[in-house]
This record gives C-alpha cells, structure tokens and sequence, in this order.
C-alpha cells in the first residue's frame, strides 16, 4: 500500500501514515489514517476505511485488521454490501477465511426486502447461517406476502437460486 506522511517509531515498532491506498488482485483497500503495529501483526485503519473485494464491500470509520489471519474487526459502526445483503451494525468481528460474522446491534437487509434486526449476530457467510440474539424482529417477503415475527433468537438458513432466499428459519422464545 501506499501512504502520505509515513513514519515508523522504533521504540514502539508501529509504521502511520495518512491516506491509505492499497490493492492487490482482487482487493482494495483505503483510508485516512492508517497505523501499522509490527509486533502485534495487526493493521489499524481509521476515517472512511472501504475494504473491497470481489464479494463485499466493507465500509467503517475504525477497524483493526489481523493480516495473518484475515481477521477484519470494526470498533464502531460498519456496513457491509455482501452478495444480495447489506449488514449494518455498531461492531464486530469477520473471519475472511472461515466467513464467520460476530457483530452487535446487527440490521441486515436482503435486496428482496427481508430485514432481520437484533441485539447481536452470529453467523456463517460461506454457509449462509445466520443466528440472531435478542430483540429479534424480522421480516420477511415471499410471493408478495410479509410475515413479521418477534423474539429472543431465530435462526435463519439462506440458500442460492441465482439470489439468496431463505431455505428455512426457525424462531424461538417468541
């Protein structure tokens, strides 16, 4: 990546810089402020961070990234454009290799119009399993007919007909 203004501390062995740009073949990646932490291999992006690869688009004002692991975690709110969703959420971790989502205070919208908001999620991006955690509310769309539901945990299977649909979803304490 490229940076203006770099400077690297020797006593605390981090790199700063200021407006980040960086690609490789199917990614790209940038922002206002960039610190690297050598010793800890861990990147900290913060003001307008834009995280894109082929899949998704990830838009946040502070995340950490873990280069090794490909661990992107979002310190405040974040969206991410994913395949036929959009998540939304106050922070959270994502795994790029295994496509586990951790988040809190999630908001996650399928371009047919099914909405799923809760106090947490987790799920599986790769798989399409999504568990959502308290104040569970959804919506969902199917053949112009909205069924709404309401409670403490739902889990939601989506699967992939040319657009992800929901396969199944199961809801409890409701």
């Amino acid at each position: 990546g490229v940076v203006d203004k770099g400077v690297y501390y020797t006593e605390s062995s981090k790199f700063v810089g200021d407006n980040f740009k960086g690609n490789s073949n199917t990614s790209s990646l940038t922002s206002k402020k960039m610190t690297y932490f050598s010793k800890e291999e861990k990147v900290l992006f913060q003001g307008r961070v834009v995280m894109k690869d082929v899949d998704s688009v990830f838009k946040g004002e502070s995340v950490e990234y873990y280069p090794k692991t490909e661990v992107v975690k979002s310190l405040e709110k974040y969206s991410i454009d994913y395949k036929d969703f959009q998540f939304r959420g106050d922070n959270g971790v994502f795994n790029n290799k295994t496509g586990i989502l951790n988040g809190n205070k999630s908001d996650i919208t399928a371009v047919n119009g099914d909405r799923f908001i809760s106090d947490k999620i987790y799920g599986n991006l790769n798989e399409m399993i999504m568990d959502f955690t308290g104040n569970v509310n959804g919506e969902v769309h199917d053949r112009g007919v909205i069924t709404t539901f309401k409670g403490d945990f739902a889990r939601v299977y989506f699967k992939n007909s040319g657009k992800y649909e929901i396969l199944r979803s199961e809801v409890r304490e409701n």
